[in-house]
């Protein structure tokens, strides 16, 4: 299933969700799912980049974990993909096929993002260090993708946290709303002196 999630930001629901940012010199793919569904997501990358006319230049893994780098292989190989990025600090997981749980085949890292911080075009990454030492945060536009972490939102900074398995719209915690009204608050206007 493909899901547009902004004007050029598509989401393809495998195991796991992988990530499209379509641009007209340079499509992105953020994460490869496991593996075992690699034609469906690869059907549904295809649609997207027919409809631009595109390929996909970057394939970028956000960690060394099966659900995010166990399809790599495939879809590196079946859509030609050039590069494939991922930190440092996973890159030696990757390419020897090794997951947290289970392996999957091994895919060659083409560039390695190696400080705790940096930018490539659009998207700016940061490590996280969890759930693994070279887990990637990446930042585009008013979306983070963050793979198997675990982020919650910065108001007004960011709309979308996409993660492997949602991608979700970022709201105003209840509690911090103008006009919410506490436990607390209600007991006091509940009390008769």
């Amino acid at each position: 299933m493909i899901a547009r999630i902004s004007k050029d930001v598509y989401s393809i629901k495998g195991n796991y969700n992988v990530y499209v940012i379509v641009n007209k010199d340079t499509s992105i793919l953020i994460d490869s799912s496991d593996g075992t569904d690699y034609t469906l997501i690869i059907e549904g990358i295809e649609e997207i980049l027919t409809r631009y006319n595109t390929e996909i230049k970057y394939l970028i893994l956000t960690s060394h974990y099966e659900e995010v780098a166990g399809g790599a292989y495939y879809l590196s190989t079946s859509l030609r993909i050039p590069y494939i990025i991922a930190s440092s600090e996973d890159s030696i997981s990757i390419r020897k096929g090794r997951g947290k749980r289970s392996n999957y085949n091994p895919v060659n890292i083409n560039f390695e993002i190696k400080e705790g911080r940096g930018k490539i075009n659009s998207l700016n990454f940061i490590k996280s260090r969890s759930p693994s030492l070279g887990s990637l945060l990446i930042i585009y536009s008013d979306i983070i993708f963050s793979g198997v972490n675990k982020v919650s939102g910065i108001m007004n900074k960011i709309n979308y946290i996409c993660d492997i398995n949602d991608c979700k719209k970022v709201e105003e915690f209840w509690y911090l709303r103008k006009n919410a009204t506490l436990v607390e608050d209600i007991r006091k206007q509940s009390i008769v002196e």
